[in-house]
Parts: C-alpha cells; structure tokens; sequence
C-alpha cells in the first residue's frame, strides 16, 4: 500500500513540475515581447509571483561592471527593513561567484550571458525551494538572460535613436516626436500655447580648432545641463545637430517669450565662459509659436528653421521670430535664384550704361555700365535685388566676368564706330576682387578684346577696400600697372582709415548719393561733400558725384571744385546704341537751363 501511495506522489510530483514549466515557458514568451529593460524586469518578477504564489518579494538586479556592485531594476511585494544581512551575503555570493544560491526560501539566481554576470533575480519564499523548482529556475535563469541582454540591446539602440549620447539630451528625432506628443494632448478647442525654439552655436568649429573638441564637446555637455537648470519647466530640451539645440516650453504671455532669447544669449555670453574659461559665443537662434504658426510638430520644425535663416541675415540681434513673410520672401529668392541661372542661359542680362560728364567743361567722359536683368518684356528686377542672390548662390563669378566682358567688347564696338574714346567703368564685388583669379581674367578679357587699359575703370565699393587690406591693395597695384584706373565707390559710407588711403592706388572718389540728397538740405551732408571734394584734391584725385537729380546740386558741386558727376540730371542709363548721341552733345551744362 505504501508503494502504491509513492508512486501516486510522485506522479502527482511529476505533474506538478510539468505544470510549472508549462508555466515558465509561458512566462518567457510573455518576457520576450517586452522591448525595454524596465518592462521587461517588471514582467520578470510578476510572471514568477503568478507561477510560484509562495514568492512574497522579488528583486531583479543588474551588474553592469560583472563585478559585486549591483542595481535594482524592479521589485515586488515588500521586504520591511530591506534585506537582512544574511540575505545580502547570499546575493554578493552568486554575483561574484556566478553560480545560482540558495537557502532556505531565500533564492538568489544568477544570471549569466557569454560567460559574463550580468545581474540577478533574488526571490524570498514563504517555504523552502525544492530541488525540482530549482532545476526549473535554473534553465529559467538562462533564457532569462538572454531576453535581458536582448532587451537591453534593444534599450541601448532606442537610446542611441533618441538620445544624444554627449549631453544625454533627446536628439531631434525624439524632440519632434514630444513635441508631437504634447500637441495631440492639448486641447483641440483652446490649446496650450507652445513656444519651439532652435539655436545654433555658429562659431563652434572654431573653437573647437582653437581649442580642441574635448573643450567644445565639455562645454556642450555643460550646456545640457545649464539648460535643464534655466528651463525646468521645458516639455522637451533637445541636442539636435552638432552645434544646436531645441527647446519646447508652455508660455503665457507674449511678454514672456522675449525672456528666452536673452537666457540663451547669456548662458553662451555669460554662464559657460566664465565656467569654462571659454571665448564669448552669440548663438543664433529661431523661435515659432504652437498653435498660432503650426499646428503640427514637423511644420513648427520648418518654422524655426526658417527663422534661424532669417536671424542670420539680420544686421541687428541674433534672434528671430518665426513671421509667414519670412517664408515668403525666402521662397521668392530661391525662385529667384532659379530664374536668374535660367536667365543667364538665355541672354535675359544686359548692360545699360550712364553717361559721366565733367563739370567744367561740360562734356561727357566716361560711363559705368550698369546691369539690368529683364525677366520678361519691359519688367526689369532691380540689381539690389538679384545681385545678393547671385552673390549667395555662387553666381557673380560668372556675371562679373560676363559684365566685363560684354562693357570691353561695347566699348571696342563704340571705337569702331568712330565714338570718342571714353573709359567704360565696371563695378566690382569684394569677392570677385579678392579671388586669385580676378586680375589674371582682366588680363585675359582685355587681351581678347583689344581694348586699351586705360579705358577701363574698376569701381570699388570703400568697404571692399577696406577688407583684406593686403590683398586689397596688392591687386589694386597689379591693376594700376596694367593702366587701368580705380576708383573707391559710395565713399564716406564707410570707416576708412584716411593714412590708409592716401597709400592706395586709385585715381578717382566717388561721393556716395546719400550725401548729394542733402547737400541743399542737410548742413552736414554738405560738409561732408564737401570735404571729400577736398580731400581728392589734397590726394591728388578725380572727384565724381553720383545720383545727381537737380541742377541746384550741380551748382552745389561746382562751386565745391568737384571735378566730375553723373546722375538723371544728364542722363538715365540708357542703352549701349543710344551712346553715341550722347558722346556727341558739346556741353551738358546747357542742357540745364
């Protein structure tokens, strides 16, 4: 009888534990959906608590360095005081040791992943663990650790996805993604105000070449944390790109909101410079407003976007207000940048030029082409216009050497026409004038169309004479040496250094319009016409005024001693066939009355 009654326990015994696997390999599936590694710790210790009810606390624990330090991931169920002291040796021994311990209902299993610890799960039970549950634990414990290896891979690469590893800050993908989290939980009726904000640190690759990337990349991990610290109430603080980060705040009032510009400027102006014993840095910053200007997290993205470009063609500040004008204008010189490539293809450029004419003696002596860009019949674009485009976009190179081209040849054609020889002048861009290559092309265009040096004048504006001064001036002397004259553009806008000047190889001043406006009007704009009438002079140059309208202004001029000025008071730009009836008119000045 007492056999018989064996055998059925152990049978039952043998069910039980197929039971009980069943179980755990249940449990293991519904551990392997889990794709982070808190959730998956969490589910670890419930799927045991439902399998063994016995269990009253459960602890997962990871051991990062493989070593008898370890960090408690998830818990369950209560342990009063915390583990007693006997408790924790039991734990320490299976971490350093690698090996499953247990005692009495204490069990502290091991995990173990390519032969390295990699945490633990210690359990306490209400009863003794029977050797059959401690098998089942055992081969539990190795599929455990695979799926907590795997899931802290997977936690590892959504951190690499979504966090910047540097600063530990979001990166943009996730910054787009709260943004577009806090938006689908406002209210659909009367939504909270975000404001979105995205800067840029523009002078970090120099400093990081000044002073090396462990300096940039400190003060960058600095920042992360300055930022948490000045906008605790930030919904999102973001690194995004290599140098620039984004922030999403609630704001109240309008007031409020130029605050955050001026934080920011501190921090990089201010706070981390003195911390760091690091240069001054100005960010440039862009900034746009949920719901007024987007409502989607993808279109307040572009709007801080387009507000960073704008902030960088401010003259004044370094940030911008995101306004649907900014977009426009910026769609408009794209479509325009377009335009004036395809209207270089298609001879849409062509030169007008305006007649310069002496005050003396009343006769025209020169001409400066002037460029016009006719888009279709009879509707010019205005050259302040297109000609920064062309500057931005890589296209003045071409221009500039079409423009001198095409005024060389002109002026080759008005020879041959028997049109007194007058210099044609061209004006010039800083960038053109400081390439390597520009005096060599005038070289060559000259060669190529015959014309004689001295025919040609080169306008420079006073602020490209004044940048670069070496090379200003060292091409400024190869082009005096071929013959051709210069002359300073729009001078007295600038800040010119007048010791500078008297050493530099041009021939003619320019009085810029602004001050001929007023020399009727405005007692200091006279004087300073005046003044630059006699410093060319005392300098042995040619004075030309330009934008002249009025006869009373002529007057002004010569009675100051200008020598030369051009304007609508002669003569609009008119175009290259209409040139030589004007070369021809024996005194302009009689034209005035």
């Amino acid at each position: 009888m007492a056999s018989v009654l064996d055998s059925l326990h152990e049978q039952a015994n043998l069910i039980t534990q197929a039971g009980t696997a069943e179980k755990l390999l249940k449990a293991l599936s519904v551990m392997q959906a889990c794709r982070a590694t808190k959730p998956f710790c969490d589910t670890t210790l419930r799927q045991l608590g439902d399998i063994f009810p016995q269990i009253v606390f459960g602890a997962f624990l990871k051991a990062p360095y493989a070593d008898v330090s370890y960090e408690v991931v998830a818990r369950r169920g209560g342990l009063g005081e915390g583990l007693k002291k006997e408790q924790l040796a039991l734990l320490r021994d299976a971490l350093s040791s690698g090996q499953s311990r247990y005692k009495a209902g204490d069990a502290a299993i091991c995990l173990v992943h390519d032969r390295a610890v990699i945490g633990a799960i210690f359990l306490q039970s209400t009863c003794e663990w029977h050797q059959s549950d401690r098998s089942l634990l055992e081969t539990f414990s190795i599929n455990a650790a695979r799926g907590f290896e795997a899931t802290h891979m997977l936690q590892e690469a959504e951190n690499l996805a979504f966090l910047d590893s540097l600063t530990n800050l979001e990166n943009r993908v996730s910054f787009k993604k709260s943004v577009a989290r806090e938006i689908s939980n406002s209210q659909q009726e009367n939504p909270a105000r975000l404001l979105v904000v995205q800067f840029v640190l523009d002078s970090l690759p120099e400093l990081n070449i000044a002073l090396g990337y462990a300096a940039g990349d400190e003060m960058l991990k600095q920042a992360g944390v300055k930022l948490r610290q000045i906008f605790p109430m930030a919904l999102s603080i973001a690194r995004t790109s290599g140098d620039g980060f984004a922030l999403c705040l609630p704001i109240g009032a309008d007031q409020d909101m130029p605050e955050i510009p001026k934080q920011i400027n501190e921090l990089f102006d201010k706070v981390l410079p003195d911390q760091l014993q690091l240069p001054h840095l100005i960010p440039r910053i862009g900034m746009t407003c949920f719901p007024t200007d987007g409502r989607n997290a993808d279109r307040l993205w572009k709007n801080t976007n387009t507000a960073l470009a704008n902030a960088k063609r401010m003259e004044q500040g370094n940030y911008c207000f995101y306004d649907s004008q900014i977009e426009l204008e910026i769609h408009g010189r794209v479509t325009l940048n377009k335009a004036l490539r395809d209207g270089m293809n298609q001879r849409e450029l062509s030169l007008n030029y305006q007649p310069q004419i002496c005050l003396r003696t009343g006769k025209l002596v020169g001409v400066e082409a002037l460029l016009r860009w006719e888009k279709e019949e009879g509707k010019y674009i205005p050259a302040d216009i297109f000609i920064p485009i062309a500057e931005a976009s890589g296209l003045l190179g071409p221009i500039s050497e079409w423009v001198l081209r095409e005024a060389c040849e002109q002026r080759m054609k008005w020879s041959a026409a028997g049109v007194p020889e007058f210099p044609v002048a061209v004006n010039i861009s800083l960038n053109e004038f400081q390439s390597e290559d520009f005096v060599p092309t005038v070289q060559r265009i000259l060669a190529e169309t015959g014309l004689a040096a001295e025919l040609l004048h080169i306008e420079l504006t006073e602020s490209v004479v004044m940048q670069d001064r070496g090379l200003t001036k060292q091409n400024m002397q190869s082009l005096k040496d071929l013959g051709i004259s210069l002359c300073i553009d729009d001078f007295g806008t600038g800040y010119s250094s007048l010791s500078y000047l008297s050493h530099l190889p041009a021939s003619i001043l320019k009085i810029d319009k602004s001050f001929i406006d007023g020399v009727l009007s405005n007692q200091n704009d006279a004087t300073i016409a005046t003044t630059i009438i006699s410093l060319g002079f005392n300098l042995g140059m040619r004075v030309l005024a330009e934008g002249v309208e009025h006869e009373d202004q002529v007057k002004f001029l010569r009675k100051a001693g200008c020598h030369d000025a051009q304007g609508y008071v002669f003569s609009k730009p008119v175009k290259p066939e209409n040139i030589p009836a004007l070369a021809i008119i024996p005194n302009y000045m009689d034209r005035l009355h």
